[in-house]
C-alpha cells in the first residue's frame, strides 16, 4: 500500500487513516534501508500533558523541587 497508496486504498479502512498511511510511508521507508535500526522517523508522538499542572505552577514560580 505504501508504494502506490492512491490505488490500493485499504489504508481507509482504519479508524485514522492519514496516521496510518504516514506510518506505513514511515516503514516502508526504513524497510528499504539496509539497517532500519538507523532510520529517524519524522512522525509527531502525543504526549498527554493532562495531569502537569502541578509542573507548571512550580516552573512560574521557578520551584525547582516542586517540578521534580
Amino acid at each position: 500500500m505504501a508504494e502506490n497508496p492512491k490505488d490500493d486504498l485499504a489504508w481507509l479502512q482504519s479508524d485514522s487513516p492519514w496516521q496510518t498511511l504516514a506510518v506505513m510511508l514511515e516503514l516502508n521507508d526504513a524497510w528499504k534501508m539496509d539497517n532500519p535500526a538507523e532510520f529517524v522517523s519524522k512522525l509527531h508522538v502525543h504526549v498527554d500533558g493532562s495531569c502537569n499542572g502541578m509542573q507548571h505552577y512550580a516552573a512560574f514560580g521557578r520551584d525547582s523541587a516542586g517540578g521534580r
